[in-house]
């Protein structure tokens, strides 16, 4: 199977040029999205099915701004990092942490040309920091200095919570502690920290605007989608930076969305023709080597509405059956006989999330 796959089929996983490569239609999204942040300044929530591209769609904008606008840093944003906790209130206490914690890696990274493990290791050491000579440099020392002190706070309270809440004495987990009124950085001081490491970029960079690009949201819960969006309507609806935020299809989420005037939203759907879904496969399969009766195309496209991921499982299973049967051709009746195992698969994931959510 290994030998006919050209690039990984999860967006994460590829490489910048890898994107270009196997890119699909998208176009409209993409110019859409770009006018939205960069033009009109504007915020952007991405809703969708999973499975049907917006981590693809982010890369190509981040992409695309990187490029394009050398004045503009964009800065992808990995939420996968607040997975880690279950209870979505420590989802959006740990948000802005996060954020700022991504900001300062990728000014180092790609800004400055250095090693990320160079900035984890140099702490408070004045003597170390005076090596430095750019002002942006010193500041994002300074910025980190900060952040990984509140870092150790943060894990140190929401442990102690945690510990609580199980019943394990030294934390009372009364309602005190836990709207955390003793927490040292406040949202509007993390933005000013934002404020000041983007006028030391721009000095010495010329970078006077950022774009940060939060992928990954709708794999939290529905509730923690809803709550980071109701407890940070200042936060990110900050002039310090615009805010692209990749988040699940659900209708509260897009409602609230809509609701607050925060973000403008755009839903990604299935691709709208056949011979997209035929790109796609050619593209992401060293397909050279196998006949493909042109039919099933048509077959996946109807089955599945366009769905991206759906389309790579369904041809995906059609190899295998391919060599299963010592076969050397993709047909029809392996595409039918693929296409009802990954539709029962998805009617049985429905199931088990409405069960879930039922509870």
């Amino acid at each position: 199977m290994r030998e006919y796959i050209k690039v990984p089929s999860i967006a994460g996983n590829l490489t910048d040029e890898e994107i270009q490569k196997v890119k699909v239609d998208r176009d409209e999204e993409l110019y859409r999205i770009i006018h939205l942040l960069i033009i009109a300044s504007e915020n952007v929530l991405v809703i969708g099915d999973r499975g049907q591209g917006k981590t693809f769609l982010s890369r190509l904008v981040h992409n695309k701004i990187e490029q394009e606008n050398s004045n503009i840093l964009p800065v992808r944003i990995d939420l996968t990092g607040l997975h880690f906790y279950q209870e979505p209130f420590f989802h959006t206490m740990w948000l802005p942490i996060l954020i700022l914690n991504q900001l300062c890696k990728e000014i180092w990274i790609n800004l400055f040309k250095k090693e990320y493990s160079k900035l984890l290791n140099i702490h408070d050491n004045l003597e170390e920091i005076k090596l430095f000579k750019k002002k942006s440099e010193k500041k994002v020392i300074e910025v980190y200095n900060i952040l990984k002190k509140e870092e150790l706070k943060v894990r140190n309270e929401m442990h102690a919570s945690i510990g609580a809440s199980i019943g394990i004495k030294g934390d009372t987990g009364s309602k005190e502690s836990h709207e955390w009124k003793n927490r040292k950085l406040q949202n509007f001081e993390i933005l000013e920290l934002i404020k000041e490491l983007k006028e030391a970029i721009n000095k010495d960079f010329s970078k006077n605007r950022i774009v940060l690009i939060c992928d990954e949201a709708n794999k939290l819960t529905e509730e923690s989608q809803q709550i980071i969006l109701n407890s940070y309507i200042d936060f990110l609806g900050s002039n310090q930076f615009n805010f692209l935020l990749v988040a699940s299809n659900h209708e509260d989420v897009k409602y609230f969305a809509m609701k607050s005037s925060l973000f403008r939203v755009i839903e990604l759907n299935g691709f709208k023709k056949i011979a997209y879904i035929k790109d796609l496969i050619e593209k992401s399969f060293d397909i050279s080597k196998i006949k493909i009766d042109e039919n099933i195309y048509e077959l996946i496209f109807e089955k599945f509405k366009g769905h991206v991921r759906y389309s790579i499982e369904v041809f995906i299973r059609s190899l295998y059956i391919m060599n299963e049967t010592n076969k050397s051709d993709v047909n029809t009746d392996m595409v039918k006989i693929a296409s009802d195992q990954v539709f029962k698969e998805i009617e049985d994931w429905k199931s088990r999330i409405t069960a879930h959510n039922t509870k």
